[in-house]
């Protein structure tokens, strides 16, 4: 088990370079950017998993804590996740260009804001044919696929995916979203679906 406060992961604490084909197994405890593979992700990660639990507070996630201008390719988390802001199955904040691609996640999800079962938060970023079929309980922006999709100088986007885990909230609860906002830029939903049962 892997225990630190900040940019704490299972293999790596934080990434700018390639990961492949690349797994942890072991729990990781820690504060903000807290993953099971990777605390902080900049570069790419491809073909990679984590299975252990992951538990911390600010930008938690399954594989990865958080995904800056980074990508995660055809990998997968299949781990429990507890956290209370930015938190996701597979990861908590995917921002700035950050893409998930063809990946998945099949762990229970806990939190507060921003929860869902693949992603956290996505804003300015891309999640394109990956989905997440664990159960999502948390607060507000909770979502059986991303907690809440949004664009600030560019645009959020989740396209070819879907959710099948069942979702309970509070305010601003979906089944694949719970929130689909635009500041500057834009967030868009496309050609995805959720089955799940929601409660909120």
């Amino acid at each position: 088990s892997v225990t630190g406060t900040k940019g704490v992961g299972g293999l790596v604490g934080v990434s700018i370079g390639p990961i492949n084909n690349s797994s942890a197994t072991g729990a990781v405890n820690g504060t903000s950017q807290v993953g099971g593979l990777i605390g902080v992700n900049n570069g790419t990660v491809r073909e990679s998993n984590a299975t252990g639990s992951v538990d911390g507070s600010d930008r938690v996630g399954g594989l990865v804590g958080r995904n800056v201008d980074g990508s995660v390719e055809q990998s997968h988390a299949t781990s429990s996740v507890t956290g209370s802001e930015n938190v996701g199955g597979l990861i908590g904040s995917n921002r700035v260009d950050a893409t998930v691609d063809t990946s998945y996640a099949t762990g229970s999800v806990d939190g507060a804001n921003r929860v869902g079962g693949l992603v956290g938060w996505a804003f300015d970023g891309m999640v394109n044919e990956s989905y997440a079929t664990g159960d999502v309980n948390g607060t507000d922006r909770v979502g059986g696929l991303v907690g809440r999709v949004a664009g600030g100088t560019g645009s959020g986007t989740v396209r070819n995916s879907y959710a099948t885990g069942d979702i309970n909230g509070t305010d601003r609860v979906g089944g694949l979203v719970g929130e689909v906002d635009s500041d500057s830029g834009s967030g868009t939903v496309r050609e995805s679906y959720a089955v799940g049962i929601v409660n909120g």
